[in-house]
């Protein structure tokens, strides 16, 4: 049985999972936060500004992986180079420069 949160009871203490739909599209989630958060998609709502530039995003932890643009920080480094980045899929993807200097290494493309 599925409840959604229009009906009268929400099934919480029945076990019974309650559904939020997006009234926009089809998306639907079993947790309000989500909706919530995906309902921004729609409404082009963006509450997560820098405090340094001003840039805006839907998400935190958008905000909290652009923040590493002001604060320099690079945790990820390269064991082929000496290069650094804010991101791993950013790192991930520079690997495939060195895919031809290590056959089968990190960055080895298969």
């Amino acid at each position: 049985m599925i409840m959604t949160p229009e009906s009268d009871h929400d099934g919480a203490d029945q076990g019974v999972a309650v559904i939020y739909s997006c009234r926009t599209c089809d998306r639907s989630f079993i947790r309000r936060d989500k909706l919530e958060r995906h309902e921004r998609v729609h409404s082009g709502e963006k509450p997560y500004a820098c405090y340094e530039c001003g840039r805006a995003f839907a998400r935190r932890d958008k905000l909290i992986r652009h923040r590493k643009v002001h604060t320099g920080e690079r945790p990820f480094h390269c064991d082929l180079c000496s290069r650094a980045f804010a991101r791993r899929d950013t790192l991930k993807a520079h690997r495939r420069v060195h895919a031809d200097q290590v056959p089968n290494g990190p960055g080895a493309i298969s």
